[in-house]
Protein backbone atom coordinates (compact mmCIF):
# COMPACT_ATOMS: atom_id res chain seq x y z
CA UNK A 1 0.00 0.00 0.00
CA UNK A 2 1.48 3.38 -0.72
CA UNK A 3 1.25 5.89 1.50
CA UNK A 4 0.20 9.48 1.01
CA UNK A 5 1.72 12.86 2.12
CA UNK A 6 -0.58 15.76 1.61
CA UNK A 7 0.86 19.41 1.97
CA UNK A 8 -1.74 21.07 3.73
CA UNK A 9 -0.39 24.68 2.82
CA UNK A 10 -0.86 23.98 -0.95
CA UNK A 11 -3.18 21.55 -0.82
CA UNK A 12 -1.39 19.42 -3.29
CA UNK A 13 -0.86 15.63 -2.68
CA UNK A 14 2.59 14.21 -3.11
CA UNK A 15 3.16 10.34 -3.47
CA UNK A 16 6.46 8.70 -2.55
CA UNK A 17 8.81 7.47 -5.04
CA UNK A 18 7.53 9.83 -7.60
CA UNK A 19 8.19 13.66 -8.34
CA UNK A 20 4.72 14.60 -8.67
CA UNK A 21 2.59 16.87 -7.59
CA UNK A 22 -0.95 15.67 -7.23
CA UNK A 23 -3.77 17.80 -6.53
CA UNK A 24 -7.65 16.94 -6.20
CA UNK A 25 -10.12 16.55 -9.02
CA UNK A 26 -11.94 19.61 -7.33
CA UNK A 27 -8.88 21.64 -7.29
CA UNK A 28 -8.23 20.34 -11.18
CA UNK A 29 -11.41 21.58 -11.91
CA UNK A 30 -10.81 25.04 -10.30
CA UNK A 31 -7.30 25.36 -12.55
CA UNK A 32 -9.56 24.41 -15.67
CA UNK A 33 -11.62 27.21 -14.99
CA UNK A 34 -8.40 29.59 -14.58
CA UNK A 35 -5.86 28.49 -17.06
CA UNK A 36 -8.68 28.68 -19.38
CA UNK A 37 -12.00 30.26 -18.55
CA UNK A 38 -14.00 27.12 -19.33
CA UNK A 39 -16.14 25.06 -16.34
CA UNK A 40 -15.72 21.64 -16.98
CA UNK A 41 -18.05 18.76 -15.16
CA UNK A 42 -16.00 16.49 -13.15
CA UNK A 43 -16.80 13.15 -15.61
CA UNK A 44 -15.50 15.04 -18.55
CA UNK A 45 -12.01 15.75 -16.47
CA UNK A 46 -11.74 12.37 -15.21
CA UNK A 47 -12.25 11.27 -19.00
CA UNK A 48 -9.31 13.48 -20.16
CA UNK A 49 -7.00 12.58 -16.99
CA UNK A 50 -7.69 8.99 -17.96
CA UNK A 51 -6.90 9.29 -21.62
CA UNK A 52 -3.97 11.34 -21.08
CA UNK A 53 -2.77 9.07 -18.14
CA UNK A 54 -2.28 11.84 -15.57
CA UNK A 55 -4.95 10.48 -12.78
CA UNK A 56 -4.08 8.22 -9.68
CA UNK A 57 -7.05 6.76 -7.45
CA UNK A 58 -5.99 7.02 -4.06
CA UNK A 59 -8.70 5.45 -2.21
CA UNK A 60 -11.93 6.45 -3.22
CA UNK A 61 -10.77 9.63 -4.66
CA UNK A 62 -9.06 10.87 -7.83
CA UNK A 63 -5.91 13.04 -7.84
CA UNK A 64 -4.79 14.79 -11.02
CA UNK A 65 -1.10 15.23 -11.84
CA UNK A 66 -1.17 19.28 -11.83
CA UNK A 67 2.00 19.87 -14.27
CA UNK A 68 0.17 16.89 -16.67
CA UNK A 69 -2.78 19.05 -16.37
CA UNK A 70 -1.56 22.21 -17.39
CA UNK A 71 0.39 21.50 -20.55
CA UNK A 72 -2.51 19.26 -21.62
CA UNK A 73 -4.81 22.51 -21.67
CA UNK A 74 -1.93 24.61 -23.33
CA UNK A 75 -1.40 22.28 -26.14
CA UNK A 76 -5.30 22.05 -26.15
CA UNK A 77 -5.16 25.91 -26.75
Amino acid sequence: MIRNYFNKQRGEETLPKQNISYISSTQALEVIKQETGVTVTLPTLLSWAEKNNFRRRVGNRWFIDKSALINYLSHKR
